[in-house]
């Protein structure tokens, strides 16, 4: 039988008391946001007037915001949603959230003709940024404070979500004594590996992502310059570039070492990347950022021994990952990568960059007699979201539709700092073996 995830009808994923207290007409007005909904699995925002059914004031607006909640939890997203409305200081004279089974749940506002075409716009460009951004105290609720004290624009609070994943994975961890030892062993290739599994798993307690929002958020206005630079380098209007000014700006104005050595690795994000989805028409599935290979050239040869030719990082609302391929043209598995408990998943994040470059270059070594090179990609999920089934499958379609965005730059209304287009090859590896009929 057919999961009722893949269902579309209002008649069998809504509730007997949403159909009995809803008329033929109101329901149909649902049926369309859902049939967009489960189309895109993606959150959907649009500013409508009210059907002439629904006495309401004249000139008076309804926000329609809809969004696929996988693990189907009920009220999704109804802290996000509420924060957007006091971030903005709009409320709806009445809002109407109802849940499906097929894990869409909806949300209707209703706005007073007081609020203007362009005060709605901006919430509702908001809401579409909020469907990537998840409440996390200590974390990404730092962020969001900045925003609901009108500091940074909420656009800004999602670049600073998916740049400390930036961070995270490209903070140089090593120490003088690994680097020193790494020296030692490098004739000694059993030892290396030894020492290099040992570093790996102590890398974790070096840095953490409640130390990378602490920092963003206590120095918010040096990141008003990288967001500035960003928006430009990701919509065309300039290259790529390293940041010198403010990088010396950041030595003269940030006090701890550590938090300056956090926004560097800021700066280096900007100086790589070669294209994104962040500013894409519409809700991006996940945000994809593309750099070139030399974002590693200046970490330890022993951990990155050869530059690859392209890297992406992938972040969604329940995932993030990497891609990573040695040649313009080559080909890998995508894998996806869960965590049974707490220590296994902050173990996994702490090693997840190196773990995907080390399979897409033994890939790319087993591939070398033939002209492609070799890659792969990794999602790694969130650890409340551990269902391959469902969680798992809307993170793998999320990933392939942001690298999709990506390779189809130009239909996408992307910019681009390539020479020629992106191809990229998917093949399964662990845990997506099922997903793959889906990616085509």
């Amino acid at each position: 039988s057919k999961d009722v995830g893949d269902e579309e009808n209002i008649k069998v994923v809504a509730s007997e008391k949403f159909l009995k207290s809803k008329t033929e007409e109101n329901q149909q007005f649902y049926q369309s946001l859902i049939h967009e909904a489960m189309v895109t699995r993606n959150a959907v925002v649009r500013i409508i007037e009210p059907p002439a059914h629904m006495v309401t004031k004249a000139g008076a607006k309804i926000v329609q915001f809809a969004a696929y909640d996988a693990e189907r939890r009920g009220k999704a997203y109804m802290l996000e949603v509420y924060e957007c409305l006091r971030s903005h200081k709009v409320m709806p004279r009445r809002m109407y959230v109802e849940t499906f089974a097929n894990g869409i749940v909806t949300y209707h506002m209703y706005f007073d003709p007081a609020f203007t075409p362009d005060q709605l716009e901006e919430l509702a460009q908001t809401l579409r940024y909020a469907s990537h951004f998840k409440h996390s105290p200590k974390r990404s609720a730092l962020v969001w404070d900045l925003v609901l004290k009108n500091e940074i624009t909420p656009e800004h609070a999602i670049f600073l979500i998916s740049a400390a994943k930036f961070v995270f994975s490209f903070f140089p961890k090593e120490t003088h004594e690994y680097l020193d030892l790494a020296d030692f062993f490098k004739s000694n290739q059993d030892m290396k590996s030894k020492l290099d599994e040992m570093f790996l798993q102590t890398m974790s307690n070096s840095i953490t992502y409640e130390r990378i929002y602490d920092a963003l958020s206590t120095h918010y206005a040096l990141t008003l310059p990288v967001f500035e630079d960003f928006k430009r380098i990701a919509t065309g209007e300039c290259k790529p570039f390293h940041n010198d000014e403010l990088e010396k700006r950041i030595d003269e104005e940030v006090w701890s070492r550590f938090d300056g050595k956090i926004l560097k690795t800021l700066l280096k994000l900007n100086a790589h990347l070669q294209m994104t989805n962040f500013f894409k028409a519409g809700t991006a599935a996940a945000i994809a950022m593309r750099f070139d290979g030399q974002v590693v050239s200046d970490r330890p040869k022993s951990l990155f021994p050869v530059v690859p030719h392209a890297l992406y990082l992938i972040v969604g609302r329940n995932f993030y990952g990497f891609h990573i391929r040695f040649r313009d043209i080559a080909r890998g598995g995508i894998r996806m990568i869960m965590s049974r408990n707490r220590q296994v998943y902050n173990k996994n994040c702490a090693t997840l960059l190196e773990e995907n470059y080390n399979l897409a270059l033994t890939q790319q070594l087993k591939n070398k007699d033939i002209p492609e090179g070799g890659s792969k990609g990794t999602i790694l999920l969130d650890l409340e979201d551990q269902h391959l089934q469902t969680s798992g499958r809307d993170a793998f379609n999320k990933y392939i539709d942001a690298l999709l965005d990506c390779m189809m730059w130009k239909e996408t209304g992307l910019a681009s700092h390539l020479p020629r287009e992106e191809i990229l090859f998917f093949g399964p590896d662990e845990n997506t073996a099922g997903f793959m009929d889906m990616g085509a």
